[in-house]
């Protein structure tokens, strides 16, 4: 989806995503992208990986259009104030990725936030999720298994600790608590560059890890790019749970005013 939207064959284009499958590829191909506020965007007719987790969102040529397509998939969207969004605005970086989004110079300006063991939450979602993977297909692998790709029938054949699903809703208040009087959090899009199709992945998620857990909205947006690659740059500007609306409104403004040459 995020590739075709790259390439030019659609304006925009959906996407579902359980830990980082929104973000990620927008920031691998350079695009705009929206996860919603998880429960606000009907999932009905998609074919869950956990109902507990998965998002739909949408993918877009820029933020104007993402606001299009968010009028037509949200059954609640409402039209936030034109006078808000106004720039700048107080911007908080976990402190995980703060070297990766602030200079030296930089830090002063934006609210120091929590540091987190990326590698325990990762475990703690990675067991939610693929429990209920495991749960959604126990029949059909049952009845099918020889049918699965073997990437897909290990998940399904591993034990996994049980998690409690209250966590999802803890994270999610410890990180608006950590916000303040920050409007959104500011984090690198994705945490690695693109693989490369020989490597077998889709690339780390880690990036959108804390977020997509917490169930918060999440706009990619194209910043620049790589001097010595050439490949895309983006951020990822994650609001509190709810403000959809005004955090990409944030976003429109910021590209307009910041890069504009980028989303022409």
């Amino acid at each position: 989806s995020a590739a075709a939207v790259a390439a030019g064959f659609v304006d925009a284009a959906l996407g579902t995503q359980t830990i980082g499958s929104i973000g990620r590829p927008a920031a691998f191909s350079g695009v705009a992208a929206l996860a919603p506020t998880r429960g606000r965007v009907p999932r009905d007719g998609v074919e869950l990986y956990s109902p507990s987790v998965d998002v739909v969102g949408a993918f877009a040529k820029d933020c104007n259009t993402l606001r299009d397509v968010s009028r037509l998939i949200y059954d609640d969207w409402e039209e936030p104030d034109p006078d808000g969004g106004v720039l700048p605005r107080k911007l908080a970086v976990l402190a995980t990725f703060s070297d990766a989004v602030c200079t030296t110079e930089a830090k002063s300006n934006f609210a120091q936030a929590l540091a987190y063991d990326f590698a325990s939450l990762a475990r703690r979602h990675r067991c939610l999720v693929n429990s209920e993977l495991q749960q959604g297909h126990a029949k059909r692998f049952a009845d099918h298994g020889p049918l699965y790709r073997p990437e897909t029938a290990a998940l399904l054949r591993a034990s996994y600790d049980a998690v409690d699903p209250g966590s999802m809703e803890a994270l999610r208040e410890e990180l608006e608590a950590a916000l303040g009087a920050a409007f959104a959090f500011v984090a690198p899009a994705a945490a690695t560059a693109p693989p490369l199709l020989a490597d077998g992945t889709t690339g780390d998620p880690s990036a959108s890890l804390p977020f997509a857990h917490a169930g918060l909205p999440s706009v990619t947006l194209p910043v620049g790019r790589d001097h010595a690659t050439n490949l895309p740059v983006c951020l990822q500007f994650v609001g509190r749970a709810g403000a959809d609306e005004a955090l990409l409104q944030f976003a429109a403004r910021l590209e307009e005013k910041a890069f504009p040459a980028l989303s022409s």
